[in-house]
């Protein structure tokens, strides 16, 4: 009975103590690097805005995961990074440094729109074209990618009046490389 009540004694100084404590993996999120055309100055902030509310959004919802979002990070990435450029590995590792954070996102659009794709007389077939690149570093396991993201598919373009296709497609592509982002970790 001794035993008993020796190991639980252990076993609750350890919980006490907090060896057991699981951390967060800290994540940044570098604002959008836009260099898509638009007709409006309202239309090319929509991307931006969209790319960090669905990261946020994903992010929230998966256990392991602290959004990280102050001062310290942004004086970071000022001074870190050249302007309307993605980041180097290099630049990546010192903001991640300077800013103790585990891992960067930056994401540079290149193309934001649709394009009409002829494939008959009566129909009407639209085309996304979504073009961008993200880069990711890990500081913890030291890994760099850099992919580029597309969304070139087509849809029924009759009815384009009734929804903004564009922006959902947006939306599903940045939602993909987060779910991806969170999923790689897991692995």
């Amino acid at each position: 009975m001794r035993k008993i009540k020796f190991i639980v004694a252990i076993l609750m100084f350890i919980c006490i103590c907090g060896l057991f404590k699981v951390e967060a993996a800290t994540v940044a999120i570098m604002p959008l690097l836009n260099k898509a055309e638009f007709a409006a100055e309202e239309e090319e902030k929509l991307p931006g805005q969209l790319y960090f509310d669905v990261a946020l959004d994903v992010l929230k919802n998966k256990p392991g995961y602290m959004l990280i979002d102050n001062d310290r990070l942004h004086y970071a990435i000022k001074i870190n990074t050249t302007p309307n450029t993605l980041p180097t590995k290099e630049q990546l590792q010192t903001i991640a440094k300077k800013a103790n954070v585990d891992i960067l996102v930056a994401m540079e659009l290149n193309k934001y729109g649709r394009k009409r794709f002829n494939r008959g007389v009566n129909e009407i077939t639209m085309q996304m074209d979504i073009r961008g690149k993200l880069v990711i570093y890990n500081r913890l396991t030291g890994k760099y990618v850099l992919k580029k993201c597309e969304d070139t598919s087509c849809y029924d373009g009759t009815m384009e009046s009734r929804y903004d296709k564009v922006k959902e497609a947006w939306i599903n592509l940045v939602r993909r490389e987060f779910n991806r982002l969170t999923s790689e970790r897991r692995k």
